[in-house]
C-alpha cells in the first residue's frame, strides 16, 4: 500500500511539473505571436481612377498625358502600409484601357508614369510610421483620328510587394 501510495504522489507532482511546463509553452507562444505580428502589405486608396477629360481628346493623333502630381485629380493615387523601413515595389500591367465614359470606345495605355513618392522604377520605402508617402500613377495614352472627344476614365490595376 505504500508503494502504491509513494507511486501516486510522485506521479501527482510529475503530471504537475509537466502541466506547468505545458501552461507556460503555451503562454511563451502566445506572446512571441503577439509581440512579432506578421507584416502583410495594404493599399489605402485616395482615388484610384486615371481620368482623361474632354479637353484633352480633340484632334487627330494625339498623345494625352496625366502628370503624377500629388495634387491632380486625373493620376491615381493611394497609400501603402507594411513593415517600417522596407522597400516596396510597385508594378502596373502593361496591357491596360482607359474607357468611354459612355459608349464602348477605349484608349489604349501606352506608358505608365509613376510620380510623387514613388521613383521612376516604382520603389518606394515605408517610413517609420509604417506608411509611405503618397504614391500617384499618371498615364500616357495616344489618341488616334478614330477616337472621339469625350471622357475616358478607368481604374487601373497593379501590384505592390516587398522589394
Amino acid at each position: 500500500m505504500a508503494i502504491l501510495l509513494e507511486y501516486k504522489i510522485y506521479s501527482f507532482r510529475l503530471y504537475r511539473h509537466i502541466n506547468a511546463l505545458f501552461l507556460r509553452s503555451v503562454i511563451v507562444f502566445i506572446l512571441s505571436l503577439i509581440s512579432f505580428p506578421c507584416f502583410s502589405l495594404c493599399i489605402v486608396p485616395e482615388r484610384m481612377k486615371l481620368e482623361f477629360s474632354g479637353m484633352y481628346v480633340t484632334g487627330l493623333n494625339q498623345k494625352a498625358k496625366s502628370t503624377p502630381f500629388s495634387n491632380r485629380v486625373d493620376v491615381a493615387r493611394f497609400y501603402v502600409e507594411g513593415k517600417p523601413g522596407e522597400h516596396v515595389v510597385v508594378t502596373v500591367p502593361h496591357r491596360q484601357f482607359i474607357y468611354k465614359e459612355r459608349g464602348r470606345e477605349r484608349l489604349k495605355v501606352n506608358r505608365f508614369i509613376y510620380g510623387c513618392g514613388l521613383s521612376k522604377r516604382g520603389i518606394v520605402r515605408i517610413r517609420s510610421n509604417g506608411r509611405t508617402p503618397l504614391l500617384c500613377i499618371g498615364a500616357v495614352v495616344k489618341i488616334h483620328a478614330k477616337n472621339s472627344a469625350g471622357r475616358y476614365s478607368s481604374a487601373i490595376r497593379f501590384e505592390v510587394n516587398y522589394k
